[in-house]
């Protein structure tokens, strides 16, 4: 996927979540100037896509930034992201790592999905199938897009060894949050 179609997907996937309706710019920028997170991210995807305001990376991951630090997990994932592609920020994979570990941690099924599939590449990480699992699974309990395909496909590379590990680390998570019981597929 190329950097310009893989940048359009995640902002289209960021409105689908949420701004359709949203208030103007100015209400939202007040807002985010007060500090409140939500907007400070609404804030990052309008200047990301170009809503309202000219389209502008370096101001949305100014915004993104602002919100991240708040954990609010939308942001850090989509920080992330930015710093994964390099887009509005210097391309640092140490960076995106960190920001998308942050909101996986935290339950946001994308940034578990996007870890998997780092940790199934090697991309910023040392390449790790049991990790990859354990995040690509964690993102199919949560029914992300895609991360039962890409799950089946990291599976079919694993041993019956690195697959058990694997659970044993989902189903503590799962215990930890108290989530619904993890089985093995």
């Amino acid at each position: 996927m190329n950097r310009t179609f893989g940048t359009l997907l995640v902002f289209a996937l960021l409105a689908a979540a949420g701004l359709a309706q949203a208030p103007g710019f100015a209400e939202i920028k007040k807002e985010a100037e007060a500090g409140q997170a939500n907007a400070q991210y609404n804030l990052g995807v309008m200047y990301a896509r170009g809503d309202d305001v000219p389209h502008d990376f370096v101001e949305a991951a100014k915004w993104f930034l602002m919100a991240a630090e708040q954990e609010y997990r939308p942001a850090q994932y989509t920080l992330g992201i930015m710093y994964k592609r390099g887009e509005g920020v210097p391309q640092d994979l140490n960076k995106a790592v960190g920001f998308i570990t942050l909101a996986a941690l935290h339950g946001h099924a994308d940034a578990q999905y996007s870890l998997g599939g780092m940790y199934a590449l090697g991309e910023g990480v040392t390449k790790d199938l049991v990790q990859a699992h354990f995040w690509l699974y964690s993102a199919y309990a949560r029914e992300a897009e895609g991360a039962k395909e890409t799950l089946a496909l990291v599976e079919s590379q694993m041993t019956d060894a690195q697959k058990a590990e694997s659970m044993k680390l989902v189903r503590a998570l799962f215990s930890k949050y108290q989530l619904p019981k993890a089985s093995s597929q």
